[in-house]
């Protein structure tokens, strides 16, 4: 199953439409965000993809009411800042990430197959104790060389079948 991984669009709607033009393009069966959609105008994007979101909340999401609704009204879904999903045989935890002491007890629990976090802005895929740990970076304000830019931003294409992800630039 390929998964689109996104995180940290706040509001970006250039930046959201590349996005979910990208996974449509990768025919992706789920996106899973990772927090800070921000506002819920920004969500009307995210209706045009051709499959379900999961999203967490992230620090900077404003009406998580609103979110929700909004997303609601076409199938998708806003959790808390953290939720645990069944994505075919693949226990995955999804979480924002605020706490980068959290996501690392997650890796470390054994209890995921994959941990995907977002809010740092900063992309890596990486493989610990078994563990795929994935952050997809901003897909708005992307931190390269730990400065926060105005630039092409990332999102992830996650084959769980594989266990193997790609970053991507949008």
């Amino acid at each position: 199953m390929l998964v689109g991984v996104i995180s940290d669009s706040h509001d970006r709607i250039e930046a959201i439409r590349a996005a979910v033009e990208r996974f449509n393009s990768e025919s992706v069966e789920l996106v899973l965000h990772a927090g800070d959609i921000v506002s819920p105008f920004s969500v009307r994007e995210f209706e045009k993809l051709r499959c379900k979101i999961v999203c967490v909340a992230g620090n900077n999401d404003g009406d998580r009411g609103a979110l929700r609704k909004f997303l609601g009204r076409f199938g998708g879904e806003l959790r808390d800042s953290f939720c645990k999903l069944d994505v075919g045989d693949r226990r995955v935890a999804l979480i924002h990430g605020e706490f980068p002491e959290v996501v690392e007890a997650l890796i470390l629990s054994g209890r995921y197959d994959v941990v995907i976090s977002g809010h740092s802005h900063e992309a890596y895929i990486r493989e610990q104790n078994g563990v795929l740990a994935l952050n997809p970076g901003s897909c708005s304000y992307p931190i390269v060389n730990g400065v926060v830019t105005i630039g092409r931003g990332t999102i992830a294409i996650l084959d769980l079948g594989k266990m193997r992800a790609n970053l991507l630039t949008i």
